[in-house]
């Protein structure tokens, strides 16, 4: 049964139930191959939507249709029994590894004494950086479900569409996958209107609003490029009050590091993290494809363990900037479990097998490509004058910040005055600038080549 399957078989069994509705316990036994995180996450789905209702508190919570049960497509003048057999599937070992994945995996139930001992290979990342894990049947399948219509359009126009929606079930499945128990539902209210789940604590609170400033910086950093420096930015904003040192907040580590319950043995020189750092951006950067360097930033960050915590969160959210780039649909990681993305990554760091992950990679982006859909329709189309003149109304917003003791409605309309004799194109070109001034913030000041510096003391004049 796949999660579309569970879907159609929660809502006929919770109508089925009527007014008493069911408990988890009864929705267990009649869905046993499914784990209690995806039965969750397709209860907030269809609460989100609307067609159940949750009554209840703790032990006595119970799902409540609002719908009526499907109708079973069969003539009422011939009995059930009579309907022919259905047609029995095989069903694989597992919904997302195949055998010889599982096979790997296999080792990993050695006790951690009893596997070998590894350590950091920089020939494997050279080999991984240079011929891609990923077929192309794999590339040719990624490139039909990311399909958007957007693709030739400007760098990010897809990901601004569905910003909120991906802000919500990114920073839920991620933080997930780092054993937060915020359900989706929480994860809405905490980012929809800044209401914290009760009985969290504010450790989860925090990954969760860090994941949405992350992914909005990222959406931000578009612009900038696969670059060391915007992942340094991001892992600053996605681990803030969550490393007892904020000296460690995007910088590279300066002290060894361990992975809990791995044989695996990170580098542990700073010349030596910096410089793989830059070559794993260069690597991804080098390819033509937005997919591999997806997959590369995925598995090559948290083999490397550059920074002293986050690092697999930071390659999650990171490999998600060439999909951006590249106006294909983003990777949110939804219907993954946290055992599977572990155990997959330990094959990386012990084996230096990407086998298992290559096929989670596969199955994480197909499960997130059904939420987001093509938007060619609704997309309004980029206005042809800020496209025309974005160089322009870059250097006016830079030169603006970088400039003391300046008022700003005149500076800017003396530089209008210069570029633009058109009265209508002057005016156009002023609340252009005046509006991408107001909306300046931590997270959008680097795409236009502002420097953090320049940024600060322009935010500190601006706030007084």
């Amino acid at each position: 049964m796949t999660g579309d399957d569970l879907h159609t078989a929660l809502i006929d069994q919770l109508a089925e139930a009527g007014e008493q509705g069911l408990g988890m316990e009864q929705l267990r036994e009649l869905n046993p191959t499914f784990s209690d995180r995806q039965l969750r996450y397709r209860l907030d789905a269809l609460r989100l939507a609307g067609s159940i209702e949750r009554t209840g508190q703790g032990r006595s919570t119970r799902y409540v249709s609002c719908v009526e049960p499907s109708i079973k497509n069969m003539s009422p003048d011939v009995p059930e029994t009579s309907q022919p057999e259905p047609i029995l599937k095989a069903t694989p070992s597992h919904p997302v590894f195949g055998d010889a994945s599982l096979e790997t995996m296999a080792r990993l139930d050695l006790p951690v004494a009893s596997r070998v001992i590894a350590h950091y290979d920089q020939s494997w990342l050279t080999e991984l950086g240079t011929c891609s894990a990923l077929t192309s049947d794999d590339r040719r399948r990624l490139h039909v479900l990311g399909a958007t219509g957007l693709e030739d359009d400007i760098a990010g126009t897809y990901i601004r569409q569905i910003n909120e929606r991906l802000l919500i079930d990114l920073s839920w499945a991620s933080s997930a996958l780092e054993g937060n128990t915020y359900s989706l539902l929480d994860t809405r209210e905490l980012i929809a209107h800044g209401v914290a789940a009760e009985g969290k604590d504010r450790v989860e609170t925090t990954m969760i609003l860090n994941h949405k400033r992350a992914l909005e910086f990222l959406m931000d950093a578009v612009d900038y490029g696969i670059t060391r420096l915007v992942a340094s930015n991001l892992h600053a904003t996605l681990m803030e009050d969550l490393l007892h040192d904020a000296r460690s907040l995007g910088a590279v580590r300066d002290r060894p590091v361990r992975i809990s319950m791995s044989t695996y043995i990170p580098p542990d020189v700073p010349s030596m993290l910096r410089e793989e750092l830059e070559r794993i951006f260069a690597f991804a950067r080098a390819y033509d494809d937005p997919f591999d360097a997806s997959f590369l930033l995925l598995i090559a960050l948290p083999y490397l363990q550059a920074f002293l915590d986050g690092n697999k969160r930071t390659a999650r959210l990171i490999a998600n900037l060439p999909l951006f780039r590249h106006n294909v649909r983003p990777l949110s990681f939804v219907d993954i479990e946290r055992e599977d993305y572990l155990r997959a990554m330990l094959c990386v760091y012990e084996f230096r097998d990407p086998g298992p992950m290559r096929e989670l990679f596969m199955h994480a982006y197909e499960r997130s490509c059904a939420r987001y859909p093509e938007v060619r329709a609704i997309v309004p189309d980029p206005d042809p004058f800020r496209l025309m003149h974005r160089d322009k109304i870059y250097d006016v917003v830079r030169e603006v910040v970088s400039m003391p003791d300046v008022r700003i409605e005149s500076e800017v309309e003396a530089h209008a005055k210069d570029l633009f004799e058109d009265r209508e194109e002057r005016a156009k070109f002023i609340a252009i600038v005046l509006g991408d001034l107001d909306a300046l913030h931590e997270g959008n000041f680097m795409r236009y080549r502002i420097t953090p510096r320049q940024f600060e003391a322009w935010d500190a004049r601006r706030s007084l």
